[in-house]
């Protein structure tokens, strides 16, 4: 399966893999235009298809972009994945491509079985400009100009389409911690997918709603909370916390507060 647009292939370029913890500068980057020059070292490194959801860091060049990728066994010789190597995603479809041969440091073995007969996942990373990334593609600032937007009509309807185009996962009352259910709260997590190079990768953002008519909260992973205040209006509360920022729409009460907490360890990866 070839790609739909071609880059020039460099002579030769150094790639390292993230495999530590990222910086507090770290930002929600979401889609990627196809056309991004993806360089290391100067070179370009690699290309994804439009709109390949990735993570993004700024750094004083523009932004180092990483993602979390299942590559052929049979590409890696002597930890270097070989140049023309096809990148997949999670469910084992394609969604880019090296340009030359890039050295890697670890390795993860996908929990599907049928994945982890061929494959194995690592974490790429590359340097990019501002203007590679899709436009308002960016989940915490979609959301803050989601609610100064003036709407007509009902909100869910608006706040639906957020969720959706973001990939936040719904989790069952039965799923949260009784202080959330008890209050009546549905819960919203956009998972990370391209910070660790594991399954559970802790969450970037968690929504609490009250069912279907508006926002109690909003929590803000402490990976990303040290960067810009968001600027939401009508907040009643702003809280920083070890696990993250909590941006109250309704003051909560000690159970919230607690269910809040809860939820939020909950949901944080373990580390080797």
């Amino acid at each position: 399966m070839s790609l739909p647009f071609n880059i020039s292939i460099p002579t030769s370029f150094f790639f390292l893999l993230l495999n530590t913890f990222l910086c507090s500068s770290s930002l929600n980057g979401q889609w990627i235009h196809d056309w991004a020059a993806i360089n290391v070292d100067g070179g370009q490194a690699f290309q994804f298809i439009d709109s390949t959801t990735v993570r993004a860091q700024r750094t004083n060049n523009g932004f180092t972009i990483f993602k979390r990728v299942l590559v052929n066994k049979s590409s890696i010789q002597n930890n270097s994945l070989q140049k023309g190597s096809v990148l997949l995603d999670s469910k084992g479809i394609q969604i880019g491509k090296t340009l030359d041969d890039l050295i890697f440091t670890d390795s993860f073995t996908p929990t599907t079985r049928r994945l982890a007969k061929k494959y194995v996942s690592i974490l790429i990373k590359g340097d990019v400009n501002s203007s590679s990334f899709i436009r308002n593609s960016w989940p915490d600032k979609a959301l803050v100009r989601l609610m100064k937007q003036k709407r007509v009509g009902a909100f869910w309807p608006t706040l639906q389409e957020y969720l959706k185009k973001f990939n936040f996962v719904h989790y069952k009352k039965s799923s949260v911690p009784e202080e959330i259910s008890d209050a009546g709260l549905n819960v919203y997590v956009l998972p990370y997918r391209d910070y660790l190079n594991k399954e559970n990768q802790g969450f970037r953002m968690i929504i609490f709603t009250r069912g279907t008519s508006a926002i109690q909260c909003v929590l803000v992973s402490k990976i990303d909370s040290k960067k810009e205040k968001l600027d939401f209006p009508k907040i009643k509360l702003f809280e920083e916390k070890p696990y993250g920022s909590l941006y109250h729409f309704g003051k909560p009460n000690k159970n919230q507060s607690e269910g809040y907490e809860v939820m939020a360890y909950d949901l944080m990866p373990f580390y080797d």
